[in-house]
């Protein structure tokens, strides 16, 4: 009998002992599921509120950008009205749908006085070959701002006609020269814009020229209106009051020049900005502009330009 109790007592205790596995498993698998699926909702209310974090700081990084540049154009503005410049919005685009014509380059008559003393005394340009001339740019206060050369590369003549072909070269910007030209023909000097600035001016659909001299230059002699055009940047520059006021000697860290001084009066318009400048260019024959200045409307000087080195040959 204790025998039988024994291993009924024995087949208990296994039954219960495979029972009380299995119990265990199923609250371990629940006991599992249960703090996966915590875990889950944690990470998913983890994620979420880092989302929104990342999207409110956005929002901010955003809406601080904007405040920033909202600020910095009225300060831009406020800066352009006290140096005289005018923001027209509604030029826009009259701006726009004018950038889109070309400005036929202009073609004076022949002027023997002109082509005579053009011979004797040189061009408004250095047509000497291998020459390097350095110019500096300094804003208001005096501090260099720029600095450019000009080489001269080849001079070909042919008739009244003479183009100088020389390379502009601007160290802060590319280390590649720009080839460009200007002429004298028939008694007149030429600053085609699309010359002068040589294959920028295909990029930028560049066409107009700045003012024309006369190589025989008079006090006084006012000369044609021009307007230089930027298509791809709907931009324009109209000249209007040119002519020489004086003669007298320039001196700059270059040396001393017998110049003339050329003013004139620029309105520029980009989009639906309008600058007006009041310009004073010095020329010499046989080397160009020695000194150039450029001043707001009220007269204030805004730059200045000037020759510092020339190199010869």
């Amino acid at each position: 009998m204790k025998r039988l109790i024994l291993i009924t007592l024995s087949v208990l205790l296994a039954c219960s002992s495979v029972s009380a596995q299995s119990i265990l498993r199923n609250l371990e698998r629940r006991a599992r599921n249960a703090a996966s699926n915590a875990v889950s909702r944690q990470v998913d209310k983890a994620v979420d509120q880092a989302v929104d974090n990342a999207i409110e700081k956005q929002r901010e990084k955003q809406q601080a950008e904007l405040d920033k540049a909202a600020g910095e154009y009225r300060a831009n503005m406020d800066s352009l009205s006290k140096s005289g410049v005018e923001v027209d919005l509604d030029e826009a685009q009259e701006a726009v749908d004018k950038s889109a014509e070309a400005v036929p380059q202009q073609l004076k008559p022949a002027d023997p006085e002109g082509i005579a003393y053009a011979k004797k005394h040189g061009t408004w340009f250095c047509a000497e070959p291998g020459t390097v001339l350095y110019y500096e740019t300094r804003d208001a206060s005096g501090k260099q701002t720029n600095a450019f050369q000009y080489k001269i590369k080849d001079v070909k003549t042919e008739g009244d006609k003479t183009v100088i072909y020389y390379d502009t070269l601007i160290p802060a910007l590319s280390d590649e020269p720009t080839g460009c030209n200007v002429r004298s023909e028939g008694g007149w000097f030429y600053t085609d814009a699309a010359g002068a600035m040589g294959q920028t001016a295909d990029k930028l659909s560049v066409t107009g020229n700045a003012p024309i001299l006369p190589e025989k230059p008079g006090k006084g002699v006012k000369l044609d209106d021009c307007t230089v055009n930027i298509a791809s940047m709907a931009t324009t520059a109209n000249y209007t009051d040119i002519r020489f006021t004086g003669n007298d000697t320039v001196t700059t860290a270059a040396g001393s020049f017998d110049c003339w001084c050329l003013e004139f009066t620029t309105v520029t318009k980009m989009a639906f900005i309008k600058a007006s400048n009041l310009n004073e260019q010095w020329f010499a024959k046989g080397i160009g502009v020695v000194k150039y200045v450029i001043k707001d409307k009220k007269g204030n000087v805004q730059s200045t330009q000037e020759l510092v080195k020339i190199e010869k040959p």
